[in-house]
């Protein structure tokens, strides 16, 4: 029995079923040289076709080019299987040198030699490992420049939004504030855009504030703001 020849034989395709029947019922048969001869009772008990179906499949396999036919005298013939490859020389289709390529997490059995002879041992296919990615780059935070380029783009923003004041005011009290208090930023165009939403954003809710209030709390609350020990008198 010739286990590469078996293997090829379930590897070839384009051909009808009891052709590829009939081929791997020869190479079951074949030796190291992958040649065999059985002969047709042997072919019928092992196939369970009829001798007629034999006979065509046999000249189809050969004009396919998959095996020779050497007739002798008074005996049976002798088939070679033609293009058998050995197991450590193929490797199409998702096979190797041991056979079909194992899934992984399967365990297969690989031949080795031992002193008794050639043994079979069991080897787990483990996941092929892969390959460290290399880490994010974060943008860390910047140093406070000495000041803040007011570009086109900004001011056009800043008009559009109908901030008060002018950008180049936000952008001082910006620089102002990392510096008094320890901020960094890694976008400073970014913040700046922040703080002028939340300028305009409290400017809303203290005029909010001051329409709730009488003229003479608007009056009293701007005098406790400019003297805050009013009260204390």
């Amino acid at each position: 029995m010739s286990v590469d020849a078996t293997r090829w034989a379930w590897m070839q395709t384009g051909i009808k079923s009891s052709d590829k029947l009939l081929l791997l019922a020869l190479a079951d048969r074949a030796d190291e040289n992958h040649q065999t001869w059985p002969g047709a009772d042997r072919l019928i008990a092992d196939t369970g076709l009829n001798r007629k179906t034999i006979t065509a499949g046999i000249g189809r396999l050969s004009v396919a080019g998959l095996l020779t036919v050497q007739k002798r005298f008074g005996t049976s013939s002798v088939y070679t299987l033609v293009g058998v490859t050995g197991r450590e020389t193929s490797t199409e289709n998702g096979h190797t040198k041991n056979g079909l390529q194992p899934e992984i997490g399967h365990t297969v059995f690989t031949e080795t030699s031992t002193k008794n002879g050639p043994s079979m041992s069991p080897k787990t296919v483990k996941k092929p490992k892969r390959e460290p990615k290399e880490p994010k780059r974060k943008i860390g935070p910047k140093d406070v420049p000495r000041e803040i380029e007011i570009t086109d783009s900004m001011r056009d923003w800043f008009a559009q939004n109908e901030i008060a004041g002018t950008p180049e005011q936000h952008a001082e009290e910006l620089i102002d504030y990392c510096n008094s208090n320890g901020k960094r930023y890694s976008d400073y165009e970014a913040a700046w855009r922040t703080r002028c939403r939340n300028s305009k954003k409290f400017a809303a809710e203290r005029g909010e504030a001051n329409r709730k209030l009488t003229p003479a709390q608007r009056v009293e609350a701007a005098y406790q703001k400019q003297f805050p020990k009013y009260r204390e008198l």
